[in-house]
Formats: C-alpha cells, sequence, structure tokens
C-alpha cells in the first residue's frame, strides 16, 4: 500500500511539485513532470545542438558512447512524438540527421546555396548536386583552376598575391620602400 501511495505521489526534480505521474527518462532513472519535460526539451531542441540533448536532471548521454547515444535518441524520440507538438519532433529530426551527417567523412554544406551532399567522386574539386557550383572539399572556397595541385594554405596566399587591390597596395609599397614614390 505504501508503495503505491508513494508511487501516486512523486516529487519532479525540477519544479518540486508533486505529481501523481512523471516522465521517466530513457537511458537513466530520472523522472521529470510532463511540464518540464516538454519546457526543457522543447527549448533544448529550438536552440541547442544535438550534443546538449540530454536529461534535464543528470546531463547523460555521455556523447562520447555511440551505443548510449544511439539507444537514448531511439527512445527520446518516441517520447518526444508523443509528449511535444510536431514542430519540436520535427526539428529534432533535422537535428538528428544532420548531426549523423556530419560524422560521414565525405559530407559537406555547399558555401554557395547551403545543400549538404556527399563528396561521392572523392575529389578536391567537387561539384554541388543542387546549384553545381564547384567549391574545394578541403577549404570551401569557390574553385578555381590555380587551386589544382596546391594545398588550401598556397591558393589561399595566391588569392592574396592575385587580389587587384593587393596587387596595388603592395607595388605602392615596394616603391616607398625603395625611395620613390608612386606617380598617377
Amino acid at each position: 500500500f505504501r508503495s503505491a501511495l508513494r508511487r501516486l505521489r512523486q516529487k519532479c526534480p525540477i519544479c518540486e511539485m508533486v505529481y501523481p505521474e512523471l516522465v521517466t527518462m530513457t537511458t537513466c532513472p530520472d523522472a521529470v513532470c510532463h511540464d518540464c519535460f516538454k519546457n526543457h526539451f522543447r527549448i533544448v531542441i529550438a536552440e541547442k545542438a544535438v550534443p546538449f540533448i540530454k536529461c534535464p536532471v543528470c546531463n547523460v548521454p555521455d556523447m562520447e558512447k555511440p551505443e548510449e547515444v544511439a539507444v537514448y535518441f531511439q527512445f527520446l524520440n518516441m517520447q518526444i512524438h508523443r509528449l511535444l507538438e510536431r514542430e519540436s519532433y520535427d526539428l529534432l529530426q533535422k537535428k538528428l540527421n544532420e548531426h549523423a551527417l556530419m560524422k560521414e567523412p565525405d559530407f559537406r554544406w555547399c558555401p554557395h546555396c547551403k545543400s549538404g551532399f556527399i563528396n561521392e567522386e572523392k575529389r578536391k574539386a567537387m561539384k554541388c548536386p543542387s546549384c553545381d557550383k564547384v567549391s574545394c572539399f578541403n577549404c570551401g572556397r569557390e574553385w578555381k583552376a590555380a587551386h589544382e595541385g596546391i594545398s588550401c594554405d598556397a591558393f589561399q596566399r595566391w588569392l592574396i598575391e592575385n587580389d587587384p587591390d593587393n596587387q596595388e597596395a603592395g607595388l605602392a609599397a615596394h616603391l616607398n620602400q625603395n625611395g620613390r614614390s608612386e606617380e598617377r
């Protein structure tokens, strides 16, 4: 009888109110009231990245343990779908998909149109299937023929050296250092 009564009078560790039923977290023994669960996850899903979508009480799972994370999000997905509005659930799905893609070594975001894709050809010059623009797989800069065969750092130096504004300033500095003034 006492265990049944105790079960009907559970205290939420966040708001400290007593409720007949709490929402049990997925990978830890913590449980919170429906309102605290909804408020916490609504805010965290809207404002934070996937690694911060954790238990509001004990801050699990450990994001360095992929198996634990997979189980956590599998069950959390069901809870979010059941307890929160569709907008939060859809946003969580989007963030989880993007998080998974970011772990894919050949995945990149297009710097031009912001579409994401996998560079299946494994080329340094990658062409976005959405906008057809070409950029560097490593540094994300717009692709130019001068980048072929050189590192991204060397290409960056080349861009600076070949910028017309930098050339004019460089010429003026050189002339000043050598006792000549720029004549116009």
